[in-house]
């Protein structure tokens, strides 16, 4: 059975260049890069979201920007673009996405989000089942802080932990294919920036099908 799509994992696609473009009436840039851009589903400029951009080859986007960018030096513009496709392990974003469609996710996938519901959640709020979740978010969020570093890898790995123990128990008596039950889950690297408080980790997912993933989570 499918469960409805409500994380999706995109890739954060490099760009080599950005230039102004003279020629258009509205100001215009021309984003370039070695990646492919023909899945493109966004563009942040300083972190604004850009819906306004027109895909010109699978190298070259032609993005349109609001007034917000008028007094903004197209050298002093952060431009970020979002793929709807993956394409390397690892370097993708987690959203919390609500599209014009509903999508339906299966095997890998299905799982991947339901671990990721799973680590966030906070124990004792699901009314349904009591024991989910991880508790992640409630356990860190007052240990964001370059002070206590190691506490924070601590409660990171207690909560991935916590929730391959919850997946363990609930898979026991479960005829689910071997592509939607968990195998193991290991937190693999974590990485705290202490100028910006972000948090940056992967947690890597093994079904009993053998297959593998990266969970990038950002907190």
């Amino acid at each position: 059975m499918k469960d409805l799509q409500f994380i999706v994992l995109s890739d954060s696609l490099a760009v080599s260049s950005v230039e102004e473009l003279t020629t258009e009436s509205a100001r215009t840039i021309k984003v370039s890069g070695d990646g492919d851009f023909t899945y493109t589903k966004k563009v942040t400029v300083n972190d604004f979201s850009i819906s306004d951009f027109t895909v010109v080859s699978a190298g070259v986007l032609h993005v349109r920007l609001s007034d917000l960018f008028s007094s903004v030096d197209v050298t002093d513009m952060d431009v970020v673009v979002f793929s709807s496709q993956l394409t390397a392990a690892g370097s993708a974003l987690v959203e919390y996405d609500l599209t014009t469609t509903f999508t339906g996710v299966s095997g890998t996938q299905k799982l991947a989000q339901q671990v990721i519901k799973t680590l966030i959640t906070t124990t004792q709020t699901n009314r349904f089942d009591s024991l989910e979740g991880g508790s992640l978010v409630k356990s860190i969020s007052g240990s964001i802080d370059p002070e206590n570093s190691a506490t924070l890898s601590a409660e990171i790995a207690r909560a991935v932990s916590e929730t391959k123990d919850f997946f363990t128990s609930r898979q026991a008596s479960s005829r689910l294919p071997a592509d939607e039950k968990l195998l193991n889950l290991a937190l693999t690297s974590l990485n705290f920036d202490p100028t910006t408080l972000e948090v940056t980790a992967s947690v890597r997912m093994v079904t009993f099908s053998g297959e593998s993933e990266i969970l990038p989570i950002t907190l």
